[in-house]
């Protein structure tokens, strides 16, 4: 068992803000918010699997074996919500540095490795995680309190819920980046800690550009 990292306490629909705006719901999960502050030089580096967290040190853990055997694919998504401003379609977004008066969510779809190569042969090397594509699923604007003014969040939440569905582990866990990072660095360290999770439960990266970070004081 991999220890928890800061679990709350369950309730049937989760509501979390970002700011104002409202990022998902979902039915029976706990919820764990991982934070990683002031992480800086990410942007346009390749996320590898090495190194691993110190658990894994001394052969405690057998990664490829923890993963249950349905989420043994080269390809797999984790979950994003981001106040970026996008281009594109909605099932190719790009986005960049700007930032949206609102709140996007969607899927990050991931691949580890090159084509071919069996599950062994993944997990038995430095393998790099590779955001292929996002798949914008829905748009949140205005107060928290209000109903969302442009897509509805059902897709989203589906979308989460059919994640937690075939995992053992009910727990959805979002990721806080830090700052100086782009959207596929971002979902990259997300896919990484998905994997080295066991691909259990549902894993969101939250928050956007962060450029402002120079102007904020302790009254801000």
């Amino acid at each position: 068992m991999l220890p928890s990292l800061v679990p709350t306490a369950p309730f049937d629909r989760m509501v979390v803000h970002m700011g104002a705006n409202r990022i998902a719901r979902a039915a029976g999960c706990y919820v764990v918010l991982i934070g990683l502050i002031g992480m800086v030089g990410g942007c346009g580096s390749n996320v590898k699997l090495d190194p691993k967290p110190v658990i894994y040190k001394g052969n405690r853990f057998d990664l490829a074996e923890m993963v249950p055997p349905t989420q043994r694919t080269q390809d797999f998504h984790v979950f994003y919500a981001t106040n970026r401003v996008a281009k594109g379609s909605a099932d190719e977004r790009k986005y960049t540095n700007g930032v949206y008066d609102g709140l996007r969510l969607g899927v990050a779809n991931v691949s580890m490795g090159s084509n071919g190569e069996s599950w062994d042969e993944i997990n038995s090397r430095n393998t790099t995680f590779e955001v292929k594509s996002f798949q914008e699923l829905a748009r949140l604007k205005g107060p928290a309190t209000s109903q969302p003014s442009d897509d509805d969040d059902a897709a989203f939440v589906k979308a989460v819920n059919e994640q937690l569905a075939v995992s053992p582990n009910k727990q959805v866990n979002i990721y806080v980046h830090g700052f100086r990072t782009d959207m596929k660095w971002e979902c990259g360290v997300l896919a990484k800690l998905f994997h080295l999770s066991g691909r259990r439960g549902a894993m969101s990266a939250s928050r956007g550009p962060r450029v402002r970070a120079s102007c904020c004081t302790a009254g801000t």
